[in-house]
């Protein structure tokens, strides 16, 4: 069994420390487990260090898509889904997208060139990334920008064809992963019974409530000297309960890092046929943790594998989506081994999974951008100290 003797542990000590010297990153918090129990769990920053413990809340962003890969799984278990059903028997919204092939110097589709798409939209698409329902990223690096909280402004009801409404005149420009799945998704998703009760789960939810608003550690940015300072004006997304009328499967969660690490540690135990009471079958989580496509679709993915772990030396090819994660097809020298999964947030947070080393790890702050090189590098250090 994977064990963190008490020299690593001192060396990850070392790192944190090191790496939130002199204001370099907001604080810091990295926690790893094995298949039995935590590990190691720190904060590391340059805050008064009594404002912050494992119960901290995170803005989760991307990390929220595993959690609904699990969703996702446990109804292709309980037959009301598989991964090959047409989105369209979900929201008929989506029963005739369209391809846009250019756009004008405004950014708009250009109707003359645009065509029908050929291919139906199915499950799978939309948890490998591949329904052609794009992010934009592009430019959202400034306060106000972000487009959740505009369409949360906008969507005042429950049948969610209001708001694909909206989209199509927005041009699908925001991921709709999870989204697309509402209608069934939706009460797992926001059903603590589900998940987050069964592991012990007590802060996860795409509601703030005033307790855990108040544990909530604040966003960041870099300032033009880059120095580190508070994320000035209203937080990306709205975190007023009444304004949430649909969640989403790609970046609405909210949660301590403690809570998700639980998470990763029921999946190896799944994998190594220790769950009591398992989420999902093991036959699930192989096919969530199996490649989903060749290597030579990565070039079209806009190189985002190896975004989100740009320091650790992944070989070329070997990063390939799987089914909510990112799957390595092989051993990453130093570091995570073949079979091992992994994604992270957009609020500069990252996480891996290791099925076969018994290994997990989740190191995340609360800074805008995403990818930071910074913490990037970080991340890639801690990575290393684990494998050491």
């Amino acid at each position: 069994m994977f064990s963190l003797p008490e020299g690593k542990a001192a060396a990850l000590d070392s790192i944190l420390s090191n790496a939130a010297a002199g204001g370099t990153l907001p604080p810091v918090f990295t926690t790893i487990t094995n298949v039995e129990g935590t590990l190691y769990s720190r904060f590391g920053g340059d805050v008064p260090q009594s404002k912050l413990d494992e119960e901290t809340i995170f803005w989760i962003c991307s990390q929220t898509k595993l959690i609904t890969s699990i969703a996702a799984f446990q109804l292709i278990e309980a037959g009301k889904i598989a991964l090959d059903t047409p989105v369209e028997s979900i929201l008929p919204e989506l029963s005739a997208p369209i391809i846009i092939t250019t756009v004008d110097a405004n950014g708009r589709p250009d109707a003359k060139t645009s065509r029908p798409a050929t291919t139906k939209i199915t499950v799978e698409h939309l948890l490998t990334h591949t329904s052609g329902l794009d992010y934009s990223l592009d430019g959202l690096t400034e306060p106000g920008v972000f487009p959740p909280r505009a369409y949360a402004d906008v969507y005042a009801s429950d049948d969610t064809s209001e708001f694909f409404n909206k989209l199509k005149r927005a041009f699908y420009r925001l991921s709709l992963s999870g989204l697309s799945l509402a209608r069934n998704l939706e009460l797992i998703l926001t059903s603590k019974e589900h998940i987050f009760t069964p592991l012990g789960i007590t802060t996860a939810s795409f509601h703030l409530t005033p307790e855990t608003k108040a544990r909530l550690l604040p966003l960041h940015q870099r300032n033009s000297e880059g120095a580190i300072v508070p994320w000035p004006g209203a937080h990306p997304m709205s975190q007023d309960p009444a304004e949430t009328k649909l969640f989403f499967g790609g970046i609405g969660l909210y949660a301590s890092q403690k809570d998700y690490l639980a998470v990763l540690r029921h999946l190896l135990q799944i994998h190594n046929d220790k769950a009591e009471k398992p989420l999902i079958s093991r036959k699930s989580l192989s096919l969530l943790t199996s490649p989903a496509m060749s290597a030579t679709a990565l070039p079209q993915m806009l190189g985002l594998p190896a975004l989100i772990s740009p320091y650790i030396g992944i070989p070329e090819g070997s990063a390939i989506f799987g089914r909510g994660v990112v799957v390595m097809t092989e051993d990453v020298p130093g570091h995570r081994k073949k079979g091992s999964a992994a994604w992270g947030g957009w609020a500069n947070t990252s996480y891996w999974f290791d099925l076969e080393t018994g290994v997990a790890a989740v190191v995340g702050t609360q800074l805008l951008p995403g990818f930071d090189e910074t913490f990037y590098r970080l991340f890639a250090a801690i990575e290393a100290a684990v494998y050491a």
